[in-house]
């Protein structure tokens, strides 16, 4: 089974509805995967509702996802957790934002690579949604660097590397800024136009 960790949720404190996005298309994640518009058309069309779980975890399901659909972003769930001890301890939890994004559960179908190494995801298997902890996603990111900027400290390596992959930089040139640093990519156009998007991004 693969996981792609991508985006935060909303949560309805009084009923345990929660909304939100699964998957993004065409973003690539932090395994240096794409997801294709569409991937989802076959194993939605098998299926009405999926297991909601807690971090993947199969013995611990929190609830039931009973809306499935895509749009031209990506694949749109909602579904309530159950009224469980368990259940119950997972919306306090998202509620008080410990628990913050949603991870999908798959398994590749049909996929090819790019001359960059990023595999592109045509066709999926969904078996689950799960909340985590830890969302992986370019907002999260943003503003965990933020954070550390307004505290006068530097990012994690973590956080700067999954920034600059999100915001569209190559894993080679990734990897060679963190070898390198700046100098040896400062006449590169890609991270010029990369670093320009990042710098708008963080005056948001």
């Amino acid at each position: 089974m693969e996981f792609f960790t991508t985006t935060e949720f909303k949560l309805a404190a009084d009923t345990g509805v929660i909304t939100g996005y699964g998957a993004i298309f065409n973003n690539i994640d932090l395994g240096n995967d794409r997801i294709l518009p569409g991937a989802f058309s076959k194993t939605l069309a098998g299926k009405t509702s999926i297991p909601m779980l807690f971090s993947h975890d199969q013995a611990r399901p929190i609830g039931v996802w009973d809306k499935l659909r895509q749009d031209g972003r990506g694949l749109i769930v909602r579904g309530k957790i159950s009224d469980t001890a368990d259940g119950r301890d997972i919306r306090t939890l998202a509620k008080d934002g410990a628990v913050t994004g949603l991870s999908i559960g798959y398994m590749p179908n049909d996929f090819g690579y790019d001359s960059d190494g990023v595999r592109t995801l045509k066709s999926v298997d969904l078996h689950e949604v799960s909340l985590v902890t830890f969302p992986m996603n370019e907002l999260a990111r943003i503003s965990a660097v933020k954070s550390a900027l307004g505290r006068g400290e530097n990012p994690s390596e973590d956080d700067f590397v999954a920034l600059l992959r999100n915001a569209g930089l190559s894993r080679r040139l990734t990897k060679r800024l963190m070898q390198h640093g700046y100098a040896g990519l400062s006449k590169n156009h890609q991270f010029v136009e990369v670093l320009n998007n990042l710098s708008a991004r963080l005056e948001e």
